[in-house]
């Protein structure tokens, strides 16, 4: 199993704009929980906007992509993680949580599972209908997504969140409009800036539309 953990260590120092420590490990380490305490209360946000526009239902034929414990915003619900970042005993649910990453046939169009234990299992179109990913750690992971919703094998939902001073906000979101404008036909696109935190999502949809409140 790997550590999300690191992953996230990134991200708040990219958050934060740190290039090197100059406090205390107390003190370091009291603003990293901090920031994640932060991080789980805005992803709560993230996951109440994505409900009401009817993006997310919870449901089993969706999984959550590449997210840990501590920034998984799928856990009270049945949707299935695909994660190397989760032991099973976590959650208790060890059916809930596929170990592994996903990677895309784009030749195919298939979501495959690649593992320590599972060389390449391609992922059936009757269990998983939806993959999602929010903040991913690296948006290298999200290579061949745009393939899956372009063929309408798959439906897709990823989206970017955090406080709007964070140093990497601008970042994220270009990362995220760079890989929105690889998808065609119809999806969804809403932009949020709310109580200083900022909401960017994309993600298949019936009909195309695009949402920015400010």
């Amino acid at each position: 199993m790997e550590n999300s953990y690191m992953e996230l260590f990134k991200q708040f120092c990219a958050a934060r704009g740190i290039d090197k420590i100059e406090c205390s490990f107390e003190d370091f380490e009291r603003e990293f929980s901090g920031w994640l305490s932060e991080q789980k209360e805005i992803g709560n946000e993230y996951l109440s906007i994505i409900k009401n526009f009817n993006l997310f239902s919870g449901n089993s034929k969706c999984a959550e992509v590449n997210k840990g414990i501590e920034d998984s915003i799928t856990l009270p619900f049945n949707t299935k993680l695909i994660t190397p970042y989760i032991d099973d005993t976590s959650i208790n649910e060890s059916d809930r949580v596929i170990d592994g990453n996903l990677y895309i046939n784009k030749i195919h169009i298939v979501p495959v599972l690649t593992s320590d234990t599972v060389k390449m299992m391609v992922i059936p179109r009757e269990q998983i209908k939806t993959y999602m990913t929010q903040n991913p750690y690296s948006f290298n992971m999200l290579d061949g997504w745009d393939a899956l919703h372009n063929s309408g094998r798959s439906d897709i939902l990823v989206g970017v969140y955090g406080n709007v001073n964070d140093s990497d906000r601008e970042k994220k979101i270009e990362n995220l409009l760079q890989f929105k404008r690889r998808l065609n036909g119809l999806y969804r696109e809403i932009n949020y800036v709310i109580n200083d935190k900022y909401f960017y999502v994309v993600g298949s949809a019936k009909n195309k539309s695009r949402q920015r409140i400010r």
